[in-house]
């Protein structure tokens, strides 16, 4: 087995010294306790071993996950951790973070736009689509999901919005909802759903980096649209107002204005999915 610990922002020295610990899931035994020196670290487990590989902390960067494997007979396993910056990537379909600036070197088929904060974690979709939320006042819809400020909760939000859309028949319709919770992202698994306004919300504070990339990826991806025309660069989100009978958030790419207007409800504005990023 090799182990090799990278990093996304090209300073390789920060992550020297991080902690490697290799362990024996079935007997608790540690099998592997060193530093990272940069270079790949190699051990040899003996074969049908259920073991652990995990790394420690860096100041300034995710601790990526600890992964888990059995050991087989002849194997050569090459293991990689990558140590994620907070800030905004490009994902490679192989799960490779890439800044703007780095991603025309890569050769690789992107996957998603990705926003590492302290305390959002999101892919952004490459494409987008034009819907409206739905097709009228659907008042009960108030008690189905009441109006949050949770920032962690729209991703619950939405597999509630989603059963209530297949129970009205809705789901199959080219409403917002469903556009967003049908998507699959490139790589074959990552689902998407529609964004909560204080998601959203983050991923404009981040703005500048986010259009960066989208403009890095060239014809790879759809960018937002930040036109200053009223209306034209918002975006849906799942989040339902009390303020009038029926209402839906939406937010402006172009200012960050935020819009619960009734009479926009049907209009055909922008829906971009995104996921949750588990480092």
């Amino acid at each position: 087995m090799n182990i090799t610990l990278t990093q996304v922002r090209g300073y390789d020295a920060d992550i020297i010294g991080a902690t490697v610990t290799v362990t024996d899931l079935d007997t608790s035994t540690v099998l592997l306790s060193t530093t990272w020196q940069g270079n790949a670290i190699t051990l040899d487990i003996e074969a049908v071993t259920n073991y652990k590989v995990e790394v420690g902390s860096v100041v300034g960067y995710i601790t990526p996950s600890s992964q888990q494997y059995i050991s087989k007979p002849s194997r050569e396993l090459n293991i990689t951790f990558q140590y994620g910056a907070l800030g905004v990537y490009i994902e490679a379909i192989d799960g490779t973070l890439y800044t703007s600036s780095s991603w025309s070197s890569a050769s690789k088929t992107p996957n998603s736009v990705v926003l590492l904060t302290d305390n959002v974690k999101r892919r952004i979709a490459l494409v987008q689509y034009q819907a409206p939320w739905l097709d009228g006042d659907h008042t009960e819809l108030f008690n189905v999901v009441p109006a949050s400020n949770d920032l962690l909760d729209a991703y619950d939000r939405n597999a509630t919005l989603v059963t209530w859309f297949k129970n009205k028949g809705f789901y199959n319709s080219n409403y917002a909802i469903p556009l967003a919770n049908k998507y699959i992202f490139p790589d074959g698994v990552t689902k998407g759903y529609l964004p909560g306004y204080l998601e959203i919300q983050v991923l404009y504070d981040n703005k500048t980096e986010i259009n960066a990339c989208f403009t890095a990826l060239s014809s790879q991806a759809t960018p937002f649209i930040n036109t200053s025309e009223a209306f034209k660069a918002a975006y849906w989100t799942c989040e339902i107002s009390t303020a009038w009978t029926f209402t839906v958030w939406r937010y402006s790419w172009y200012c960050g204005h935020e819009g619960n207007d009734l009479s926009h409800e049907t209009d055909n504005i922008y829906i971009r999915p995104i996921a949750h990023y588990e480092v």
